[in-house]
């Protein structure tokens, strides 16, 4: 008769080998034509689902080398081309005679800064062109996007020194 033990590794030997078979694979074309392979079927695909062979997916030892060797190719290719900075269109993917870098010139809006002797009216003036410059760098939830300060100088409103807009006259409120 069989010990405890033995049954024990039997049973162990067993469930072993039943884990170690590939699952089942299912294939079906969903409601937008994309098809879909998988070990679980959604339960409105069942009838439609058919059971593939999975053991056509392993590859063999030569599969897995020559997958292996091609990886290594393409790892090689990666490493000879230009990494992104230096890749900034396709003329830089071809060899040509390196040229002196070019960075343009930005300038901000407004170019003038408030400063304290400056009107209501300028600096009204100010304001206006640093919410227009502002304008296009806006986000629907109310943010600013950061490239806008690239390109433009935050002038604060002048609603404190000067009073509002409309009742400007191109005079300044003492302090």
């Amino acid at each position: 008769m069989f010990t405890n033990h033995q049954v024990l590794f039997a049973a162990l030997c067993l469930s072993v080998l039943t884990g170690a078979q590939a699952g089942d694979i299912y294939r079906w074309v969903d409601q937008q034509g994309r098809t879909h392979l998988s070990d679980t079927v959604p339960e409105k695909y069942k009838g439609v689902a058919t059971r593939t062979d999975s053991e056509k997916y392993v590859l063999t030892l030569e599969q897995q080398r020559e997958a292996a060797a091609q990886d290594a190719q393409a790892a090689q290719e990666r490493a000879k081309r230009p990494t992104l900075p230096e890749a900034r269109s396709v003329d830089a993917l071809t060899p040509t005679t390196p040229k002196a870098p070019t960075s343009p010139t930005v300038i901000k809006r407004p170019a003038q800064a408030i400063t304290e002797s400056m009107d209501c009216a300028t600096r009204w003036r100010l304001f206006r062109e640093s919410k227009a410059c502002f304008g296009p760098f806006n986000t629907v939830g109310g943010g600013v996007k950061a490239e806008a300060f690239e390109h433009c100088n935050e002038i604060q409103s002048p609603a404190l020194k000067c009073g509002t807009e409309s009742n400007r006259a191109g005079t300044r409120i003492s302090d």
